[in-house]
């Protein structure tokens, strides 16, 4: 599909910054809202001169939002989100991707000295989340609204258990995420390496590695893209696995290591509590931030926020048709949604699938 959103040019930057809308009731540190400014223009800059790739999702093809407006609409967005959506910055003067890093080895450091006994391969992760999804796409699938999750995985990855509607505790069909402790306890701890092996995990996942199985991610087809995926990769494995301190460590450092990893400007208070939101923008459109506990660093959960408005449906002039698409069907988010958030709520080692301490 052809980009019609024009590049906005560096003649113009004064004009985006003048029309970026000052935060109500916030008083922000000397010189914190012009350098917030020029972070939302720089990276307007970067995204639209990115490739744009097509995603595959179910029954829709990923078109985005086009137009001048459109950019503009982002960048007020992105603003309120950067400094309304994460922990106030410990270091006000630095940029907000210095404070990411700061954020992310104070997690490393407090998790590479917790006390850990490693489980026998017939004990299990007792895992459970509190889901809510939201949005003009999770309407349409029908799963809008909060729910619930418990699920069971075994440490040597041969089974799963969750229950069922009727209550009963059955099993599951696995993923790349609920069967893949041996595996993960394997990985290098070095941040580089790190994300070298996640990348070739998610590579032979989508090639084939399990047969019969869909692929869990969409390769990638940039940089910019791979950068997204593997920090929504990093997301996934802490949020759903425990983990030794020093892969846990590990996989902090490696996500500090992804570019224009930014932390936002307040808390997100989850359950009456603030936790620190650390994100990054994925395709211009969305804003995925994990959310860590300030004092103790500990993980929290995860969410992704709508930053401009953008379409699933409609033609597409580069993709093959699909057979399964509503033809001219459209589904719009909107600027501001947050599109899902999932907050773990209990992690432990158990002997029993049932067990929950």
């Amino acid at each position: 599909m052809k980009n019609e959103n024009p590049q906005p040019s560096l003649d113009v930057r004064d004009e985006f910054a003048r029309l970026l809308p000052v935060p109500p009731e916030r008083d922000f540190p000397s010189g914190r809202q012009p350098q917030l400014q020029e972070f939302v223009v720089n990276h307007l800059q970067d995204q639209n001169t990115a490739a744009r790739t097509k995603r595959r999702i179910p029954r829709r093809r990923f078109a985005l939002a086009t137009g001048a407006l459109a950019a503009v609409a982002a960048a007020a967005v992105v603003l309120t989100v950067a400094t309304g959506g994460g922990s106030a910055p410990t270091e006000p003067d630095a940029d907000p991707t210095a404070q990411a890093v700061h954020v992310f080895e104070m997690a490393a450091s407090h998790a590479a000295v917790q006390p850990w006994t490693e489980p026998q391969p017939d004990q299990w992760f007792y895992i459970k989340f509190r889901d809510t999804r939201s949005g003009a796409m999770a309407e349409w699938k029908g799963n809008d609204g909060v729910g619930f999750d418990e699920n069971w995985y075994r440490a040597d990855g041969k089974d799963t258990r969750r229950y069922d509607r009727t209550g009963e505790l059955v099993g599951t069909l696995t993923d790349m995420n609920h069967t893949e402790y041996p595996w993960l306890v394997t990985l290098p701890t070095e941040p580089t390496a790190l994300l070298a092996a996640l990348r070739q995990q998610i590579i032979d996942h989508h090639n084939g590695i399990n047969p019969g199985r869909p692929p869990f991610y969409i390769l990638p087809e940039s940089e910019e893209e791979w950068n997204g995926t593997l920090f929504a990769r990093i997301g996934d494995i802490l949020s759903g696995n425990l983990l030794p301190p020093a892969l846990t460590a590990g996989l902090y450092r490696a996500a500090a290591q992804i570019p224009d990893v930014t932390v936002a400007g307040e808390p997100v208070m989850i359950d009456g509590r603030e936790t620190t939101a650390v994100g990054r923008i994925s395709n211009g459109t969305t804003l995925g931030q994990m959310l860590l506990d300030p004092e103790t660093h500990e993980y929290v959960g995860f969410r992704n926020l709508a930053i401009t408005d953008f379409t699933y449906g409609g033609p597409s002039e580069s993709a093959e048709p699909d057979p399964t698409d509503d033809d001219g069907e459209v589904i719009t988010e909107k600027a501001g949604e947050l599109l899902w958030e999932n907050i773990r709520l209990a992690a432990l080692i158990v002997d029993e699938p049932g067990d929950t301490a």
